[in-house]
């Protein structure tokens, strides 16, 4: 292999995705795939004995996440640049959006794929990347908290425990991705203008949804699944409001 080759690692849990990349990657002579892995430990070794220039980095995966994995690595002397790999999942595309590094989408798409290496040999090596690695990190981390507040005090809660919220009169039921559930004396437009617009959808005048546990949407019946770990709760949504919700999930 030439010297000028990108030295690059998969980490991904799904085989079949780590060889959809790699076929992905023919069309790119520049790229050199080192290794791959399919959890974050044994990527973390792959990166370590191979000292790649570029690691594609699968979010979701068991035990430890992608982002989880990246929170090892700035102390390497050669820290990879790192592409993200994700499905649908809102709330790490917010934050690396914010945090102006590159990501693609499953399923990993040709053009996509040829764009984002096009933009990793641009700013390979300009040394702000690195920096905004470290503040994605953090975003993820430490993520913002809202107060919400009930009879006999008030909550702080990370918009990303919410499953799903209820209306009650003037007040709402938040129901959290454990099961668990609290009531808050806001009603459920004032909870709507407090949650990220991006991640919660108004399903309909008594319920304002999480889109990232959407599980399952029936078209026939309106019938939306959302839930997580086993635990779940289905509702169904006027015909106008499946129609925005289809649109919405197809961004």
């Amino acid at each position: 292999m030439g010297k000028d080759k990108i030295r690059t690692v998969i980490i991904d849990d799904e085989q079949h995705a780590v060889d959809l990349l790699i076929e992905l990657l023919k069309g790119h002579p520049e790229i050199e795939v080192v290794a791959s892995a399919h959890d974050s430990e044994e990527g973390y070794r792959m990166i370590m004995e191979h000292h790649p220039d570029l690691v594609f980095l699968d979010i979701q995966m068991p035990k430890e996440n992608g982002l989880t994995l990246a929170s090892r690595l700035p102390d390497l002397p050669n820290r990879p640049a790192i592409i993200f790999i994700t499905a649908y999942d809102r709330f790490a595309i917010s934050a690396i959006k914010e945090a102006a590094l590159d990501y693609i989408l499953k399923p990993v798409n040709r053009d996509e794929l040829a764009e984002a290496i096009q933009r990793f040999q641009r700013y390979r090596f300009r040394t702000h990347v690195n920096s905004k690695l470290e503040e994605l990190l953090k975003k993820v981390s430490h993520p913002k908290r809202i107060r919400f507040n009930t009879r006999s005090g008030f909550l702080l809660i990370d918009p990303r425990d919410i499953l799903y919220c209820t209306a009650e009169g003037n007040y709402t039921e938040i129901t959290f991705t454990n099961g668990k559930r609290e009531i808050v004396t806001n009603n459920l437009g004032n909870i709507q203008e407090m949650l990220p617009a991006d991640t919660f959808f108004r399903a309909s005048r008594s319920y304002l949804v999480n889109i990232h546990y959407i599980i399952r949407l029936e078209r026939k019946s309106r019938n939306c699944e959302i839930g997580l770990n086993g635990f779940s709760h289905t509702l169904v949504l006027p015909r106008t409001r499946l129609v925005e919700l289809e649109k919405l999930i197809k961004i």
